[in-house]
């Protein structure tokens, strides 16, 4: 058995590998979004991911995610937003106004502009 030890980040550069966790993160380019949109935080497991976005003022604004299971389904809903609460927390509508699936995460991500717009 041959072990292979590589010394520094070089690599980890080359492969995108996200240093903490280890996970490959994809080379994905996030598109610019409609004005008053914005790309939020996300995170990535060893089998999902998850992508925020929304508008920049919650009020009578809209809520988005991309998200996949780990079965090659790559989501994208975008929810409005029902109310502001007193403590700043969001109540976010059950039922999206845009809810579309894609065979990969690149599709699915450049594909928000354009069902932002057709809200």
């Amino acid at each position: 058995m041959f072990v292979v030890v590589l010394i520094g980040s070089g690599i980890d550069q080359l492969l995108n590998r996200d240093l903490d966790t280890g996970i490959v993160m994809p080379d994905i380019e996030y598109p610019d979004l409609p004005e008053t949109w914005e790309w939020w935080s996300g995170n990535r497991g060893a089998t999902y991911y998850t992508r925020w976005f929304g508008t920049e003022h919650a009020e009578n604004g809209y809520e988005g995610v991309i998200s996949s299971d780990g079965l090659q389904t790559h989501s994208v809903q975008i929810y409005p937003v029902l109310d502001v609460r007193e403590d700043g927390d969001l109540d976010i509508s059950e039922f999206p106004e845009a809810n579309k699936t894609y065979k990969t995460e690149a599709v699915a991500v450049a594909a928000v502009p354009e069902l932002i717009r057709e809200l």
